[in-house]
Formats: structure tokens, C-alpha cells, sequence
């Protein structure tokens, strides 16, 4: 669907933000290629994808809290979000800033 493979390709892993200091400042003598499993992007937006699931089932519209917690706007936003994130794959895999990070190692790698 959408072109991805099933696991969204988390298998790769990538730099997150010591990408060069790894590999200029390392005790190995090989290159170091292990980094953060997933993105902090990525973190965050399933983090508040699982908020807004939690939101969206919490309390009954028109209850005693409703106004309090943001009421119509606010469970508007919640679905809006969590029906994207499950429709666009773009939130679920950041292509664009992978093949960002990718091609600045790949430039580190070709300066040694």
C-alpha cells in the first residue's frame, strides 16, 4: 500500500542528530552505521497519534468535561489527525527527511 513494504523500512537505521561525531569521533575502527532506531519525528507523531486515539475514546461528547478539554475544536482536530495518520503513509515514514539524512552521511562518508 502506498508503495512502502510492510515494515515501512525501519530496518535501515539512520543518524539522528551525532551522525558526524560519530563517525570522526569513534573508538572503532570500522565506521559506525548503528544509530537511533527511529526518528525523533517519527516518535513524535506516533506519540500524538496514540494521544489523540486516547482523546478521541475518552469521555462522551456533551459530558461533564467537554468544554474543559476543548470541546467540538478540540475532537475535530483529534479525528483530523488520527484518520490522516492512518491514511497518508508520509506521516507514518518520513521519506523526505530519511533521503535528507542519508545523503548528508553519504557526504561525510565521501569527505574521509
Amino acid at each position: 500500500m502506498h508503495g512502502d513494504s510492510e515494515n515501512l523500512n525501519f530496518s535501515r537505521r539512520i543518524t539522528v542528530v551525532y551522525g558526524i561525531l560519530l563517525y570522526y569521533f569513534s573508538v572503532f575502527s570500522s565506521n559506525i552505521k548503528a544509530a537511533a532506531e527511529y526518528n525523533f519525528f517519527y516518535q513524535t507523531v506516533f506519540g500524538f497519534f496514540i494521544m489523540c486515539g486516547i482523546y478521541t475514546y475518552s469521555f462522551l461528547p456533551y459530558g461533564r468535561f467537554y468544554n474543559r478539554l476543548g470541546g467540538n475544536v478540540g475532537m475535530l482536530g483529534a479525528y483530523v489527525f488520527f484518520f490522516s495518520y492512518l491514511i497518508f503513509a508520509s506521516f507514518r515514514k518520513p521519506l523526505l527527511l530519511e533521503l535528507c539524512t542519508i545523503h548528508n552521511l553519504e557526504n561525510v562518508k565521501a569527505l574521509a
